[in-house]
């Protein structure tokens, strides 16, 4: 078919659809190529309640803007059932015409507060605009597999549009939009040439803070000029990395070597100016190893994350049972509105009946922020009632309409993971400091040297009178490492070089018998590499704690290395790592403790997440301290039973299916444990054992 036949076609049918709307509508449209502004008003009514009418009068307005680009620009008015008329642009039309669907589909009346201000447009408010959709439809008796059905019609539909319109828009970004945007704007042209005093240099902090706000300050000169071509992509929000924004338009500032330490000097232009000599070369080059490094070694720490909570995850699911019964909650407190946005869905116990009989609040983040501040009992699942594996609607939460006949805790492990592992993959494009600001206690002060860099013992305790002392449980696989060693039938066992180092967050100082406790330390402490070799050569081991004289320790040797916070991923992938025990012991003795970690982890991140999500991942970390392979029974209203927290790879090992087990490592040691053998639940994956 010719080009001259393909749009004699389309303008073929492009008549017809506008004949067919205007017959059902009463109402004469314009068709593209007539010169008027206004192409008419439609009744609402005319295809609120008519699907093939819906679908018309779209593809009349879509098919028209593809005839004559111009056509987005003209004006249609909707007529509501009240007498109310709206108009608007017809691009604006077309996008309020794919969030209507819904409304046709099941009859439901289009109102005005169902209208979408593409003013405001961005990947934060269509998601926001399709969670007032289901959440509106939930009590609709719409069956979740046909909202699905609409909700991916509305992201297709939209996706559409950049597909189709942006080979036509031609819009690109270049050096000339830059210099034209500097030229109209005296204030975007000084933040382009933004320079720090080398002599009198403010903080890192302070510089950090200051590149983001001037930053804020350009994106905004950027959308309010209609003239830019870089107004559509940062409008949309989710196409312009603004830290990238920053190095790019405004200074590329302190830069970090690949061990986590802030040079002294900073990069003082950015990478439209261009850099400037070869100290800027020499930081930008040797910051820039830190991207490759993190490629191959974060990237490895994030797969195998990945992996290990889907394994670990892979056997429990919501069911259809709409209570489990159970009277359990757990303690949780909300800091700030971040955290109750996680909460949404999620009930809270708000109080009891004269029988005893909880009542149960649904937490809705827009009106419920008087919460902030506060500590709840929450409903979880992570203390369901019912059998291994399985937890009840209430327990999940009002989520469970959505993700009903799905694999929640997959579900639940990839909702985490992904957004992870794409943050590690930014790494190697945004190399950017986030230095933090460090309160030591004073207890910390009274015997150690701070330095950015580290911790230093004080020489007056640099004797044989004094000791250091870990507890080994903390550092349980760095012993491992001497003591045992690797197995040598097992393949998958982990190599000394691939044994991450843990940071302790506890220690103690003893002097002829009396010790000093550290305990709970708000930061990141890694043993220094040269000080650890003297912990795996001491054999003075007392009530759980490992001591090392302190005799001979040089007071300019740091005891603690401390990792200066990057915004790249790799201190927080540490933490998560951390927290469920990926590569080490986990330190939480209760669920509220580890749930509530794990939580401003998340937010510190900035993967967005529902809290369920988080709860699905510990739930098969907790087990029954009697019988590992087993939860505990929390059906018991007697009493709280006891439980005990496991990490994620013996989570796995112990897991109730055999199969679940040998899908992950350690083959060896499972056979020579007794538990291996007292497995007896079917699996997620034991039809891929067959």
């Amino acid at each position: 078919m010719s080009k001259k036949t393909s749009v004699a076609k389309k303008e073929k049918v492009v008549e017809e659809v506008a004949n067919q709307v205007s017959t059902a509508t009463g109402v004469a449209l314009v068709q593209p190529n007539m010169d008027s502004e206004y192409v008419g008003t439609v009744r609402i009514s005319s295809f609120n309640y008519d699907t093939k009418l819906y679908v018309r009068l779209y593809l009349w307005l879509y098919m028209s803007v593809i005839k004559d680009y111009k056509f987005r620009k003209r004006k249609i008015g909707f007529r509501f059932e009240d007498g109310t008329v709206v108009t608007m642009k017809v691009r604006t039309a077309i996008v309020n015409l794919i969030f209507w669907k819904p409304y046709c589909d099941f009859n439901k009346p289009i109102t005005q507060s169902t209208l979408f201000d593409t003013k405001y447009v961005s990947d934060d408010t269509i998601a926001n605009r399709l969670d007032e959709i289901i959440a509106e439809f939930k009590g609709y008796g719409i069956t979740i597999e046909q909202m699905c059905k609409v909700v991916r019609h509305i992201i297709e539909s939209l996706s559409s549009i950049s597909v189709n319109f942006c080979v036509k828009i031609g819009n690109t970004i270049n050096m000339r939009d830059i210099i034209d945007l500097a030229d109209r704007h005296p204030q975007f042209n000084e933040i382009l040439h933004t320079h720090y005093d080398e002599e009198n240099l403010p903080s890192f902090q302070e510089i950090e803070r200051d590149i983001m706000a001037r930053n804020d300050i350009m994106a905004e000169i950027i959308k309010s000029d209609v003239q830019s071509a870089i107004r559509p992509f940062i409008k949309a929000g989710g196409n312009v990395n603004m830290g990238q924004m920053a190095q790019c338009l405004v200074c590329i500032g302190p830069r970090s070597d690949i061990y986590g330490n802030i040079a002294p000097v900073i990069v003082n232009t950015n990478f439209v100016l261009g850099l400037r000599n070869v100290s800027d070369y020499y930081l930008e080059s040797y910051s820039q190893r830190k991207a490759l490094i993190a490629n191959r070694y974060q990237m490895c720490d994030s797969g195998y994350t990945s992996r290990q909570i889907d394994l670990s995850t892979v056997d429990s699911c919501l069911v259809d049972v709409d209570d489990c019964g159970t009277e359990e909650t757990i303690e949780f407190f909300i800091p700030d509105k971040k955290t109750l946005t996680m909460l949404e869905y999620k009930y809270i116990e708000t109080g009891r009946d004269k029988k005893g009989k909880p009542f149960y609040h649904e937490i809705n983040p827009k009106t419920d922020e008087s919460l902030i501040g506060q500590t709840v009992k929450l409903r979880s699942h992570t203390v369901c009632a019912l059998p291994q594996g399985q937890y009840c609607k209430k327990c999940y939460g009002e989520m469970s309409y959505i993700t009903m006949g799905f694999q929640t805790n997959l579900l639940a492990s990839h909702s985490f993971t992904e957004p992870v592992s794409q943050t590690v993959l930014s790494t190697k494009h945004l190399n950017k400091t986030r230095t933090k600001v460090i309160n030591w206690p004073d207890i910390i002060k009274q015997f150690f040297k701070t330095e950015s860099e580290g911790l230093y013992m004080k020489p007056d305790f640099c004797t044989k009178d004094y000791e250091i002392g870990f507890y080994t449980e903390d550092i349980e696989e760095y012993l491992n490492m001497i003591t045992e060693g690797g197995s040598e039938d097992d393949e998958d066992d982990e190599t000394e070089g691939d044994v991450m180092m843990d940071y302790v967050t506890r220690f103690v100082i003893a002097k002829d018998g009396d010790m000093v406790n550290f305990d709970n330390l708000d930061v990141e402490l890694y043993i220094n590499s040269e000080f650890l070799q003297k912990v795996l050569r001491s054999s003075k081991i007392e009530n759980g704690i490992i001591f090392i004289s302190l005799a001979g320790q040089a007071s300019d040797e740091p005891v603690f290395d401390i990792n200066i916070e990057n915004i790249e991923i790799s201190a927080y992938l540490k933490r998560v790592m951390c927290l469920l025990g990926v590569k080490s012991k986990t330190t939480y003795t209760t669920i509220s403790d580890l749930l509530q970690r794990l939580t401003a982890s998340v937010i510190e991140i900035g993967v967005k997440i529902n809290f369920t999500h988080l709860e699905s991942i510990v739930y098969n970390m907790i087990r029954d301290p009697g019988f590992i392979i087993r939860r505990p029974d929390f059906s018991k209203k007697d009493a709280a039973p006891q439980y005990v927290i496991i990490p994620t790879n013996k989570s796995i090992m112990y897991s109730r299916s055999l199969t679940t087990g040998l899908a992950f490592e350690r083959i060896a040691q499972q056979f020579k444990d007794v538990y291996t053998y007292l497995k007896s639940d079917e699996g997620f994956l034991d039809p891929f054992f067959r």
